[in-house]
């Protein structure tokens, strides 16, 4: 069984809700609202803090101020990578990746921007735009008929 690390206090009080988003409001633009539970472990009954952070950013979310430490740096955007670790991101495959997440929480707004391109017919004339689409199929038929009888193709 593992034991606690040295330095862990011996209440996680101070790592709620309140505190957590304390932290986020300090080190991440744009703040998110994150909520935090706290669970123990089924063998040990140690407890943990759970940190629950918001997913579907519409935009990437970077480091506003830097850490004493140093362990964040200043106007940087993070990504996760296995180990855990976060870093910036290094290649334009990561960026890509970024961007196209955030551009996906965004579809919606998107397909909306998109709609208000395309004019709406007015009830009056949805009749008309009917009766045109039924003229250009009546043309195109008729056009064919034309062009079969004048190659002799039997229809």
């Amino acid at each position: 069984m593992l034991s606690p690390g040295r330095g862990r206090p011996q209440s996680l009080n101070q790592f709620g809700t309140d505190e957590v988003n304390a932290i986020i409001n300090k080190y991440a633009e744009p703040p998110f609202h994150a909520h935090v539970t706290f669970q123990r472990h089924p063998k040990s009954g140690e407890e943990f803090s759970v940190i629950r952070a918001p997913g579907g950013s519409k935009v990437p979310v970077r480091s506003c101020s830097e850490t004493p430490k140093g362990t964040i740096k200043n106007k940087v955007y993070y990504v996760r990578r296995p180990g855990p670790a976060s870093e910036a991101p290094l290649d334009g495959h990561e960026w890509d990746a970024l961007i196209r997440r955030c551009v996906m929480n965004q579809r919606g707004e998107i397909v909306e921007i998109l709609r208000s391109f395309i004019p709406t017919p007015a009830q009056g004339n949805l009749a008309a735009i009917v009766d045109e689409g039924e003229a250009l199929n009546q043309f195109s038929s008729d056009s064919f008929a034309r062009w079969a009888l004048n190659h002799k193709l039997i229809l």
